[in-house]
């Protein structure tokens, strides 16, 4: 094959253009996988974020009923009704944010707790 400069040039520009093309396109791909991953890592977050906050109101329950028992305190019992309804509104949206049998599982245990609730978990 005996081609003049100019094919050759015109040659190695094609051959360069499909490797940018090639090379594009990968690197597009890579990026939506990546926004995708990064979505999802921030609603786990989130999730975690919530399942934190259900934890931090169960033993701020805890901690009004001690204080109403140790110091013999009435007052307490409207922080203890504050944390009450805080920790139902986590629990609601931890129930909403579940998924799989295991969570479902593990969300049902502080409903569990309240034997009334308990049923046959």
């Amino acid at each position: 094959m005996n081609l003049s400069l100019n094919g050759k040039i015109i040659g190695m520009v094609l051959i360069m253009i499909a490797l940018i093309l090639t090379l594009g396109g990968v690197a597009f791909w890579a990026s939506s996988s990546l926004v995708a991953s990064a979505d999802e890592a921030t609603t786990r977050l989130s999730d975690a974020q919530e399942v934190n906050q259900a934890a931090f109101w169960a033993i701020k329950q805890y901690q009004n009923q001690a204080d109403l028992i140790i110091n013999q305190d009435m007052e307490i019992v409207k922080d203890f009704e504050k944390s009450a309804a805080a920790f139902e509104a986590s629990k609601k949206r931890i129930d909403e944010i579940v998924d799989t049998e295991k969570e479902k599982a593990w969300a049902v245990r502080p409903s569990c707790l309240d034997r009334t609730a308990c049923g046959s978990h």
